[in-house]
C-alpha cells in the first residue's frame, strides 16, 4: 500500500511538473526573447499544433497520467468505465479543438481514440456476455471481434 502512495506522488510530480513546467518555460521564454525565438526553442513541444493550441501536448500528457491513475487506483470493472469516460471526454475535446495543423494528424488521433473507446465498449460487452452466458464459444467469438477490430486499426 505504501508503494502505491509513493508511486502516485512521484507520478503526480513528474506528470504534472513536466507539462506545467514546460508551459511555464515557454511562457517565460516568450516574455524574455519573444514569440518567434521561444517557438523555435520549444519546437519539439509545440510543432504541428495550431498557434492557438500550442499547449495541446500538455493535455496529451495529462490524459496519459489520468489513465495511469484510473488503472492504478480503480477496481477492475471500474477501470474500464473510468477509462471509457475519460477517453470519451478526450475524444470529444479533440474533435472540438482540432488542434493539429495537418488535418490528417487530427483524423489519425481521432481514429486512435475512437478505436480505444470501441475496445473498452467491447470489453464491457465481453464481461456482460460472459456473466450472462457461460458459453466459451461465444466468449471466444467476442474476443476475436475485439482482436480483429484492433488489428485493423494498428
Amino acid at each position: 500500500k505504501s508503494w502505491r502512495i509513493l508511486a502516485t506522488i512521484v507520478l503526480l510530480l513528474l506528470l504534472l511538473g513536466v507539462p506545467f513546467g514546460g508551459v511555464g518555460a515557454v511562457l517565460l521564454m516568450r516574455k524574455k526573447r519573444g514569440l518567434e525565438e521561444a517557438d523555435k526553442m520549444f519546437a519539439f513541444f509545440m510543432a504541428g499544433y495550431r498557434q492557438k493550441w500550442w499547449w495541446w501536448e500538455v493535455s496529451i500528457m495529462l490524459r496519459k497520467a489520468a489513465l495511469v491513475l484510473v488503472v492504478s487506483w480503480f477496481p477492475e470493472k471500474l477501470q474500464v468505465y473510468g477509462g471509457l469516460w475519460l477517453l470519451t471526454i478526450v475524444l470529444f475535446s479533440h474533435l472540438a479543438a482540432n488542434p493539429y495543423i495537418d488535418h490528417l494528424h487530427t483524423l489519425i488521433e481521432g481514429a486512435a481514440l475512437g478505436c480505444t473507446c470501441l475496445t473498452l465498449n467491447m470489453g464491457l460487452l465481453y464481461w456482460y456476455m460472459a456473466d450472462v452466458h457461460a458459453n466459451s464459444c461465444s466468449a471466444d467469438a467476442k474476443a476475436a471481434v475485439v482482436a480483429l477490430a484492433n488489428k485493423q486499426n494498428a
